[in-house]
């Protein structure tokens, strides 16, 4: 999805990752999704990645590492979950320190809702 807003586009994937699915296929549909967009697109990957970025372990590295190597950052800062997991991730290309992140308690799930903002150029 193409999201124009005060002449900024911003080029957004959601990503649902299963607990037991293959980080290689997540890998692969991610580049499939980066190759759509112009070389200097602001993209947002978003999504239930059901890996804890809080909880080292091979899964983790293995993400943080893949991301990092294509420019991602990673912008949640906080738990997403009530159990104080954080397997709902933003990433994006453009540098954390322009964006904010935030979550919302929900009563009907277990996730809260997270949310995600940037300063928009004039």
């Amino acid at each position: 999805m193409t999201v124009t807003y005060v002449n900024t586009v911003l080029h957004f994937a959601n990503i649902y990752l299963p607990p037991r699915a293959s980080l290689e296929n997540v890998f692969t549909f991610i580049l499939m999704a980066i190759d759509t967009c112009p070389p200097s697109a602001k993209i947002v990957l978003a999504g239930d990645f059901n890996i804890d970025i809080l909880q080292d372990s091979e899964r983790q590295k293995t993400l943080l590492h893949f991301m990092q190597a294509h420019g991602f950052f990673f912008l949640s800062d906080r738990p997403t979950t009530d159990a104080g997991t954080l397997i709902d991730h933003f990433w994006s290309n453009m540098p954390s320190t322009n964006t904010f992140f935030g979550v919302l308690d929900t009563y009907w799930t277990d996730h809260y809702a997270a949310c995600f903002a940037f300063p928009a150029k004039n």
